[in-house]
């Protein structure tokens, strides 16, 4: 058998091969298109509430303490920071686990 030829394990009906083309087509401009999420997401109600706070799209529970700053010293993104800080509750057991995620630089 030359390299250009193949032999079909299961013999494709014209209908069936336009469907699996078809599929096959949407599966990768589904998956061209798909998004890393975002670094970090705070959505707050009001003042008052609590935020929702994603992290790589995971949400994070037990919050404890969340803090966000940004800085610039320039009109270009080379010269401003995000520094981030957040403690939550990690899994609850007889003694609790603060976990932190932090994010600094220094320009």
């Amino acid at each position: 058998m030359d390299s250009d030829e193949h032999e079909d394990i299961i013999p494709l009906t014209d209908e069936t091969r336009v469907k699996s083309v078809k599929s096959l087509e949407q599966s990768l401009k589904y998956l061209n298109n798909k998004q890393e999420p975002n670094l970090l997401e705070i959505k707050l109600k009001d003042t008052d509430s609590v935020p929702e706070v994603y992290y790589k799209g995971q949400k994070l529970e037990g919050l404890i303490d969340v803090s966000y700053h940004y800085h610039t010293t320039t009109d270009v993104v080379a010269g401003s920071t995000n520094d981030i800080n957040m403690e939550y509750l990690g899994e609850v057991t007889k003694y609790p686990d603060i976990k932190t995620i932090g994010h600094k630089r220094d320009v």
